[in-house]
């Protein structure tokens, strides 16, 4: 009776082993799994090599040669239904053959579908979808092996038919693109040496890639892109940048000055764009007046750029009256009127013990003038708070009457000027009375322990100054002057004048 009992407890157990027809085992699950994959169907991959040896045995060479065959065994069947436990320490895995042709069945069925006319449009998904249908096939085609009687006449042809033409389209296809926009519809779009539109996503494969914009009025865009795997790059083009250059040219002379740009002749005041966006473009500028004067000059180009020059030529007559303009500089003699103003330095106030009012001056001066020298006696007087001061002196200063080609310095023509530099030699007396006019000063010493009188420190004029000579006309003009003194109140001077030209 006993045994009967047991062998009804064992029935469910014997049962459940016999329905899984393979199983192998392994130290891991992972392992276990695979090598059930590899016994029920593998790829064999054999790689044989040849290697000879050499040597040399009582003076003669003799020579082996070695033949080595290596073969790799794998397989990428995915199994599915497999129950997996551990027994003795390792992991086995277990699989039915019924359950294993089922699946068989369903991935062949499944794969009449894999069509191009059922493939998705865009790019990603398309892509997708080609990777799962060429692995489902790689599935079918290890089933078939393993099933070969299960599946219909001639399955090898058709599964490599179709994989042909899925690795086909899937060649072609990349899962990265490069989008270039442009804001303006009419650009032509170059990348990698085709055609492309606005926005558009162009799919390409790992690499760097050249492009260019090509627009109507304006410059050419290009660059390089450089595409990564699974990564897109997006290049923005702001014509607004790229805008072709524009160039105005101007003159004083605009009936008699004759402009030639890059050889082509363009008129005065007329704003034209240049059809190129770097380099150099020249122009030359030519005036006729009894004599030819032409001047040359050249422009860097760049896209945007705005160029605006103006040629300023002066004729025969023009030259005429410049140079009477700056006659009342160059010949003859000359009388000066000018106002001026100096202070009394913070030391000399220390010393004696007060705040003092500046002078105010009047300075006239006659001078005999020559292309470069100036000189003649002059005046000084001034006041401060009812205090009188005065200078008897002589001028001696030189002069830049001319520069370049014989012309005085000027401003359009139209008015000439003269810097110069001068020196004032001459005795003199100076007063100055404090804000309240209680006290006054005339002597300056510069510290306590110096003398309260010295002739040559309070008395002699020596000052050096420099100034500016503008004609109004050739008789009358303005002067704006400073100069320091080196003696005296060792102060400083600034005014303005009123220049004659004597007859």
């Amino acid at each position: 009776m006993r045994p009967i009992i047991l062998l009804l407890l064992l029935l469910p157990l014997i049962a459940q082993a016999k329905q899984y027809d393979f199983h192998e085992c392994g130290a891991s699950r992972d392992e276990a799994m695979t090598n059930l994959a590899v016994a029920l169907v593998s790829d064999v991959i054999s790689e044989a090599s040849q290697g000879a040896t050499s040597l040399t045995l009582f003076g003669i060479e003799m020579a082996s040669r070695n033949d080595q065959l290596k073969q790799q065994v794998s397989t990428n069947l995915k199994l599915t239904d497999v129950k997996v436990k551990q027994e003795n320490g390792q992991f086995c895995a277990y699989v039915n053959k019924a359950e294993l042709l089922v699946s068989a069945k369903n991935y062949y069925q499944q794969s009449r579908n894999y069509k191009i006319s059922n493939l998705p449009e865009n790019v990603r998904p398309r892509i997708k979808t080609l990777d799962k249908w060429l692995e489902d096939l790689k599935q079918i085609r290890l089933f078939g092996i393993l099933f070969s009687s299960e599946f219909p006449r001639g399955w090898q042809k058709t599964l490599q038919r179709q994989v042909k033409t899925l690795t086909d389209e899937r060649s072609g296809l990349y899962p990265q693109a490069v989008v270039i926009r442009v804001n303006n519809k009419r650009s032509k779009i170059y990348l990698a040496g085709k055609t492309i539109q606005s926005g558009e996503e162009r799919y390409l494969p790992v690499g760097e890639y050249q492009y260019r914009v090509i627009t109507p009025g304006f410059c050419e865009v290009s660059g390089e892109v450089t595409l990564d795997s699974h990564s897109d790059e997006k290049v923005q083009v702001d014509l607004d940048d790229y805008r072709l250059p524009v160039m105005q040219l101007g003159t004083n002379k605009p009936k008699q000055v004759q402009l030639m740009v890059d050889g082509k002749r363009r008129k005065a005041g007329e704003s034209f764009t240049i059809e190129r966006c770097d380099g150099g473009i020249s122009v030359v500028a030519t005036f006729r007046d009894g004599r030819t004067q032409s001047e040359d000059r050249s422009y860097s180009l760049k896209p945007g750029a705005d160029i605006d020059d103006y040629f300023r030529f002066y004729s025969t007559q023009d030259l005429r009256d410049l140079q009477q303009l700056a006659d009342q500089f160059s010949s003859g003699s000359r009388l000066e009127i000018k106002y001026g103003y100096s202070y009394v330095p913070d030391e000399v106030e220390t010393l004696a013990g007060s705040e003092f009012d500046g002078l105010h001056q009047a300075r006239i001066n006659y001078l005999f003038m020559n292309k470069w020298l100036r000189h003649g006696p002059g005046i000084m007087v001034a006041q401060a708070k009812g205090k009188y001061s005065g200078d008897i002196l002589y001028n001696l200063g030189l002069q830049l009457t001319n520069v370049g080609k014989g012309q005085p310095l000027h401003i359009y023509g139209k008015v000439a000027f003269v810097p110069f530099v001068n020196m004032q030699l001459g005795v003199g007396y100076h007063e100055y009375a404090s804000e309240d006019g209680e006290r006054f000063i005339h002597n300056f010493p510069e510290k306590a322990g110096d003398e309260d009188e010295d002739f040559a420190r309070d008395f002699l004029v020596a000052r050096l100054g420099g100034g500016l000579d503008i004609s109004l006309s050739k008789w009358v003009g303005i002067q704006l002057f400073a100069d320091k003194s080196f003696t005296q109140e060792k102060t400083a001077q600034a005014g303005i004048g009123l220049t004659l030209k004597m007859p």
